[in-house]
């Protein structure tokens, strides 16, 4: 789970949210639930599969489109 500094501004805060929210949006909704359960709820890769009954293989396939998703934002 991504933990922020204890300094962190109101506003800054405020702008990783409109980040993560541009983020999500380019993304599957399956793509956005295994993100969220991954990165934001701190969920394993093996649980993740389980609630969504697939394989870890196919979670470790989204996580590599999502990862291709998200550099293109870079871009």
């Amino acid at each position: 789970m991504l933990t922020l500094p204890s300094d962190i501004t109101r506003e800054e805060v405020l702008l990783l949210e409109i980040v993560k929210l541009r983020m999500l949006s380019k993304l599957t909704k399956t793509q956005q639930i295994i993100f969220l359960m991954l990165y934001e709820l701190d969920y394993n890769q093996c649980d993740v599969a389980e609630v969504l009954g697939v394989t870890e293989g196919a979670i470790t396939h989204h996580k590599y489109k999502i990862r291709t998703k998200l550099d293109d934002i870079k871009k």
